[in-house]
């Protein structure tokens, strides 16, 4: 390679679009004398599609040696705008092929000076075609980029240049571990804009740019990496520039939208160059040179505009590895579109173009990589598309529960909004796993039944509409499988540790003592990074993590895995993570608000937050940190890190257990802010994964009303014990998940157009019934001058139900997807306003809308004003007994600033017990406290204890008692009263509080026993603190009839009561 470019950040996308005017298109023509093609893609040293390279195809002799004179006919190509070339050879040439892509001197001069490059020589890059691909009848895509050059520089390094068939296979098996599978047939992105990628392509991408960031176009610093992959000791350091470079590829990809916000790179490449670290790959055997049979009877099972579905009978050879899929456009460029597993005989392409006709085949390869006959064609033609609109991305992923050999997801129904006003829904959702397609589901639920056992896996959800629109992908939710039942474990590894002398702001290098187990059977190791697994299949004793954040600290465990089988974890490791020197910022990004629980299962929690912002330094939010405390809002540890403003904490959640969490933002340099408000979330009851028995279908669907804007929809109630709730559909296409309500409100539909609706029911496992009955409706014809307003209520994007809304002249409640409506007004203008609480303001407070037809998009996203310890929201105001609180918070880490509590009792920030800091001040009824101890070895600041002020032994925070006494000015304080009504409540009552005509969670209900109160949260949920004792829980709200529930006892016994409130509307 030649190329002589620094690499840049934003150059990939000016590259792009200069090229468009500098150059011209590609030449597809060839020789009409030539009889076989060879076609590829070229990539520039950005990985990026390289437009008006010329290609020029040479033949490679039996003694493998690249001739001088073309074989292609004409001798040289132009690469059109994306990148593509055709090249035409002789159809009886019989020999491996080199491909040479250059572009010329002057243009690279004239770019690289336009983009502050430096640099004048030619970009010049090969890629070599085995023998075995060129006699193939058709030759398979090659690709021309910088992997595919390192593919020849590592023959050029190691095998003398001697380019035979098997050492260009053997190259490029070995350097899969950089770039990933079958990557010389994988296309780069044809456009810095291109959305349309694969996760192979995604991995090659950021590969491609992570080692061009330290070899830096130089001859010499590529030829050192690939010599090291035949060295005995393994790669080195040079593992680490690789890994360095792959975590700041992704940020700056990400950041420039090149690369999907959900990406990750495949494990298997992290595990290969961890293991390359320290030993020699592996030389691939190359002994099979038979290929497996062709796969037949490939058909097109259904196609929209955006995707086809393709079906075949796997092949009959037993050595098959996998299948490839190949589709050639109407231009004739042929492309490798994915790879499936062995057992697989399905795949479905879901980057097609509206109204575009394609031929698909599919081929069968072994592990040496020999590849089949390809199977018989078979062509289609997409359909035109109503709209390009995407749905929305699904919200609310989480997992239901798992086991060793399955996970239950669910999620929340997406939807979209046409320029017309209506909202369709999304058709179907394609579940992905660790970023491939793995399959699609009608229903927002999802059984993968295809895990391993100790196995991680990360999943993400996209929603399609029946043109095939694409949506972004949901949050992500990773998930480690546990082992079989009855598993032998194997040893854990012991004395893990840091090398101190190698420790660095970007790299923690970890070593361990094998696993005793390693003696006998063979053993990879697992690594965890704060209870979060970071790598796997790692074969040493010995990992290098190269994705640490500077000023951090983090907590290490190492297991072994042997057959399928997870040891226990080694003791835990804290290693503090030094400064980086080259970057001195100290400013922290703002800290993080809204912190909301979007889901809750019984061994994961949906979280989602605003996002945070830097205005200085870098400006750059590097990510988050997830801490997680226990119910009290106290023993806060870190469970995760998150680079967008959500997380899915599935790191050893425990079902029916009550939990609170805070999040934090951290700069590149590791700066972290301050931790936001606390929220308290209690999971659900653990599901049963053994019941694979489906509900009964719905029965007695019809509607109570249809009105021009809305259907009122009822059923009977499903007699399922373990009922989880039922899912709505309308036209087949799911459009709410209500609970276990009997009764849905469809505020979507149009005038005057028929529906029709079906309800399934599902239980707690996530088993799905057939459909009910299908009840047909169709709406009357609009009123004249009768007009509706509606619009959604969010938090964190998310629709948010149960929140009140009035026009001035009626009200309305927002359903479960958040959706709200007011129906049958006249012309005018209204003023919509949703009701705030406490808990719950709204922006805009409120919006103005002057209507003659019917008006949708009236939004409001609510922002969660403050937490308490247990959830509960306290804004600045008085709470208790007209004590006023400042924003902030009291008990494990919530913060007060200076301001008065109690009858103008003054408290400065700062702790007293518990980490709660006081400094010198007034305290109680004027009694100064300096510095002191008084009873219990609780201290005081100095001062005098007067006016008979007595504290008798007691207990403050476990450990100082107060039995009832009168502390200045008759304040009585019964046992274990703390100043401020802060005492020890261990026990748990927690619930929802829900309309009863809507079955609606209701936000800012008051739940109190008279001494102990919460209020409702977003989605009607609350969590009360109280001591042992035994109570009335009562819950009000203003518009409703109060209800109340006496004899709830709680003990050491009894620790938790889950109790929830029905409220009637008052008349």
């Amino acid at each position: 390679m030649s190329v002589n470019w620094k690499r840049f950040s934003f150059g990939a996308f000016l590259l792009a679009s200069l090229s468009l005017l500098l150059f011209g298109c590609g030449d597809y023509s060839g020789s009409q004398t030539a009889q076989k093609s060879i076609s590829g893609v070229v990539s520039g040293p950005d990985g990026i599609a390289l437009e008006d390279a010329k290609v020029t195809a040479y033949a490679i002799g039996g003694n493998g040696a690249t001739s001088s004179v073309p074989l292609s006919s004409p001798a040289s190509v132009q690469s059109d705008n994306k990148g593509r070339y055709r090249l035409l050879i002789p159809a009886d040439y019989d020999g491996s092929v080199m491909i040479v892509a250059t572009k010329s001197a002057s243009v690279g001069a004239r770019l690289a000076k336009l983009l502050h490059l430096g640099g004048s020589s030619d970009v010049s890059f090969r890629a070599a075609i085995p023998r075995h691909l060129v006699v193939q009848p058709t030759i398979p895509p090659a690709m021309v980029s910088f992997a595919t050059n390192l593919v020849v520089q590592y023959m050029a390094s190691n095998n003398a240049g001697v380019f035979s068939p098997d050492n260009i296979q053997r190259a490029s098996l070995v350097l899969e571990a950089f770039f990933g599978f079958n990557f010389t047939q994988t296309p780069p992105p044809s456009s810095p804009t291109d959305a349309n990628t694969s996760q192979p392509q995604q991995d090659l991408l950021v590969s491609i740019q992570a080692i061009n960031s330290f070899t830096l176009g130089s001859d010499a610093a590529v030829a050192a990496v690939v010599t090291a992959l035949t060295e005995a000791g393994g790669i080195g350091t040079v593992a680490d520039d690789i890994k360095t470079g792959i975590a700041q590829a992704i940020i700056e990809l990400k950041a420039q939208g090149i690369i999907p916000a959900e990406y990750l790179p495949s494990a298997s490449i992290n595990t290969a160059i961890s293991n390359a670290q320290f030993a020699t790959i592996a030389t691939p055997d190359l002994s099979d040179t038979t290929a497996p049979a062709a796969p037949t009877s490939l058909a097109v099972s259904g196609s929209s505009a955006k995707s086809v579905n393709l079906g075949w009978t796997l092949s009959t050879s037993p050595d098959v590895a996998g299948y490839l899929l190949y589709r050639t456009d109407a231009t004739g460029a042929r492309a490798c579109i994915g790879a499936v597993a062995p057992d697989v005989a399905t795949f479905s392409d879901f980057y097609a173009a509206p109204g575009a006709t394609y031929s698909y085949v599919v081929v069968a390869y072994d592990n040496s990589r020999n590849l089949s006959d390809a199977s018989l064609v078979v062509t289609v033609t997409t359909t035109t598309a109503a709209d390009i609109l995407p749905p929305t991305a699904p919200a609310g992923l989480i997992c239901k529960g798992f086991d060793y050999g399955q996970v239950n997801l669910q999620w929340l129904p997406s939807s979209k909004t046409r320029i017309d006003g209506s909202v369709i829904p999304a058709t179907r959702y394609n579940v992905y796993r660790d970023g491939e397609f793995v399959a699609f589901s009608t229903d927002t639920y999802f059984i993968d039944v295809t895990v391993s056992p100790s196995t991680s896996y990360t999943y993400f959800v996209k929603a399609l509409d029946a043109d095939g629109n694409l949506s972004a992908a949901s949050p992500t939710v990773t998930v480690h499988t546990g082992n079989a039942p009855a598993a032998v474990l194997p040893q854990a590894p012991t004395g893990v540790a840091v090398t101190l002398a190698s420790l660095n702001y970007n790299n923690t290098p970890l070593t361990w003592t094998a696993s005793t187990t390693a003696s006998t059977q063979p053993v990879t190791y697992n690594i965890y990074r704060d209870g979060v697994i970071i790598a796997t299949g790692i074969i040493p004793t010995s990992y290098n993590d190269d994705s640490v954040t500077p000023n951090s600290s983090y907590v290490y465990t190492v297991t072994a895995v042997s057959t399928e089988v997870e040891s226990l974890p080694t003791t835990g490791l804290t290693v503090i993570i030094p400064a980086n020197p080259d970057l001195p910022d100290t400013a922290a990004p703002s800290v993080p608000t809204n912190l909301a629980a979007i889901s809750v299962a019984s061994n994961s929690v949906a979280l989602a937050w605003a996002p945070s912002t830097k205005s200085s330094g870098d400006q750059v939010v590097a990510g988050y940190d997830i801490l997680r405390g226990d119910a009290f809002g106290d023993n806060f540890v870190k469970v995760g890190t998150a680079t967008l403003p959500s997380f899915i904490d599935t790191n050893n959640v425990v079902e029916s257990t009550s939990y609170t969490y805070r999040v934090r933002s951290f700069s590149s340099a590791g700066i972290r802010s301050a931790e936001g408000l606390t929220i308290s979330v209690a999971t659900t009851a653990k599901i049963d994964l053994t019941d694979t028995t489906a509900p009964s279908a719905p029965a007695g669907l019809g509607s109570s009303s249809a009105t021009a804007t809305s259907v009122s929809l009822t059923w009977s109630a499903s007699t399922e014990t373990d009922l989880g709730g039922y899912l709505v559909l309308r036209d087949g296409a799911q459009i709410a998940d209500v609970r276990t309500l009997i009764g849905f409100v469809d505020t979507t539909v149009a005038a005057g157009t028929s529906y029709v609706y079906t309800v399934k029911a599902y239980d707690n496992s996530g088993n799905l019934s057939a459909a009910g009955s299908a009840f047909p409706v169709t709406t009357p014809a609009a009123i004249p001058n009768s007009y509706t307003i509606s619009g959604k209520v969010t938090v964190n994007g998310v629709g948010i139900s149960g929140v009140n809304l009035s026009n001035g002249l009626t009200t309305a409640v927002s359903d479960v997807n958040g959706n709200y409506f007011f129906s049958a007004l006249p012309a005018g203008t209204y003023t919509i306003t949703p009701v705030a609480t406490s808990f719950i303001q709204f922006a805009p407070v409120q919006r103005s809308v002057t209507i003659s037809s019917s008006v949708n998009g009236q939004d409001f996203a609510a922002t969660i004003t403050g937490v308490l310890t247990g959830g509960v929201s306290y804004p600045s105001g008085t709470i208790v007994g007209g004590i006023s609180v400042p924003a902030g918070a009291v008990i494990g880490g919530v913060t007060y600033p200076a301001g008065t509590v109690v009858g103008g009792i003054t408290i400065s920030s700062g702790t007293i017990v518990g980490g709660v800091f006081y400094p010198t001040g007034t305290v109680i009824g004027g009694v100064t406290y300096a510095s002191g101890v008084v009873i219990g070895g609780v201290a005081y600041p100095a001062g005098t204890v007067v006016g008979g002020v007595a504290y008798p032994a007691g207990t403050v925070s476990g450990t100082t008692s107060y039995p009832n006494g009168t502390v200045s000015g008759a304040i009585a304080y019964p046992s274990g009263v703390v100043s401020g009504l802060i005492e020890i409540r261990p026990y748990v009552i927690y619930g929802r509080v829900t309309d009863s005509s809507s079955g609606l969670g209701l936000a800012g209900a008051l739940v109190s026993t008279g001494s102990y109160q919460a209020e409702t949260g977003p989605y009607g949920y609350y969590t009360l603190y109280v001591p042992d004792g035994t109570y009335t829980v009562g819950a009000t709200l203003s518009g409703y009839t109060p209800g109340s529930v006496a004899g709830q006892s709680l003990n050491a016994s009894q620790q938790t009561v889950s109790l929830d409130f029905v409220l009637v509307a008052a008349p």
